[in-house]
């Protein structure tokens, strides 16, 4: 039977191991748990911050590719105030003439900004380059496609990730 004799060198070198270990799990966790929370305040002054110090500290952490994903398509989805004779697709309010006759409809409407949801998309696609295990990469483009309506690169993008499928025999990181 063999045994392992531990030198108090080796045991301070494996302590030291393991607290750089620790110290990048909870200094990579931070920076995403500290952009979840600006999310739930809506600050993006300070989710932009802590992307900017999470990109220099961990440039190809596959987390900061999904924040910034994250980031761009909720700076894209823009929510505002209609008036229309057009009946609302989702609830309203009904506006009614002197007469009591429907006169038109107050309703809030989703409105994309394709231009602000493409930086995300980008973003993402370059985390997609560097970590093709990533089927929530995948599957997050492919929704942004089908929201903005690009059904072409909705259409590909889907091919490709079933393609990418069977080349890694459905692996996922």
């Amino acid at each position: 039977m063999a045994t392992i004799r531990t030198t108090k060198k080796m045991k301070k070198n494996i302590a030291i191991i393991v607290a750089l270990i620790s110290s990048i799990q909870f200094f990579g966790q931070n920076y995403r748990t500290e952009f979840l929370e600006y999310i739930e305040t809506n600050d993006t002054i300070k989710q932009v911050e802590v992307l900017k110090k999470w990109e220099i500290a961990s440039p190809n952490d596959p987390e900061l590719f999904v924040s910034y994903f994250n980031y761009y398509f909720l700076k894209g989805n823009k929510e505002v105030l209609t008036v229309s004779t057009k009946e609302p697709k989702e609830d309203g309010f009904i506006l009614k003439d002197s007469l009591n006759n429907t006169a038109g409809y107050l309703a809030s409407e989703i409105y994309l900004d394709n231009s602000i949801i493409q930086k995300g998309i980008d973003k993402i696609s370059e985390g997609i380059k560097l970590f093709p295990n990533r089927l929530d990469m995948r599957y997050g483009k492919i929704y942004t496609l089908g929201q903005i309506e690009d059904w072409d690169k909705f259409t590909s993008e889907i091919i490709k990730t079933i393609e990418y499928s069977k080349i890694n025999n459905n692996q996922q990181q």
